[in-house]
C-alpha cells in the first residue's frame, strides 16, 4: 500500500476519533475522568478553572477536526483545478496549524497559558506529539501534490 492511502485513511481515523471524543463532552461526557472538573482540568490546563468551556465552543472544535480530517482524506483524490488548490492549500494551512500547536505545548509561553500540572503531563506526552504527528502527515499529502 502507498503513503498517498494509508496517511489520508490514518488523518481521517485518528482526527474522526478526536473529534468524536470532542462531542462526547459537548454533550456533557467525561470520559475518560470521573467528573468535568477534573476533564477540564486534563484537556484544557487553565489555572482556576471550573468545569469544561461552554458546548458551543466545543461543538466548534468538533466542527473544525472534522474539516481537517475530510480535508485530509481530500488530499487523497485529484479534482479539478480550483478545487484542488483548495483542497491542497487548507492542507498546507492544516499543516501549519497542527505543527503550530505541537511545538507550542513546548515553550514557556504556552506553559504560563496553561499551567495545569494535569494538563501539562498530558500535552508534553500525548497532545503536542500527537499535533506534530498530524501535522506531518499533512506535510506528507501537501508535499506529494506541489
Amino acid at each position: 500500500m502507498s503513503v498517498t492511502f494509508l496517511v489520508p485513511w490514518a488523518l481521517f481515523v485518528a482526527l474522526m476519533a478526536v473529534a468524536g471524543l470532542h462531542a462526547s463532552w459537548a454533550r456533557g461526557g467525561v470520559w475518560p475522568a470521573q467528573n468535568a472538573d477534573q476533564l477540564a482540568d486534563w484537556v484544557v490546563g487553565e489555572a482556576f478553572r471550573v468545569g469544561m468551556p461552554p458546548a458551543k465552543a466545543i461543538w466548534l472544535v468538533v466542527a473544525a477536526l472534522v474539516f481537517a480530517a475530510c480535508d485530509g482524506l481530500a488530499l487523497a483524490i485529484h479534482f479539478s483545478d480550483p478545487l484542488e488548490k483548495l483542497v491542497v492549500w487548507a492542507g498546507a494551512g492544516l499543516c501549519g496549524v497542527f505543527g503550530l500547536r505541537g511545538i507550542a505545548g513546548y515553550t514557556p509561553f504556552w506553559r504560563a497559558a496553561h499551567p495545569g500540572v494535569s494538563f501539562t503531563w498530558m500535552d508534553k506526552r500525548f497532545y503536542s506529539p500527537f499535533c506534530v504527528l498530524i501535522a506531518e502527515g499533512f506535510f506528507t499529502l501537501v508535499s506529494d501534490r506541489l
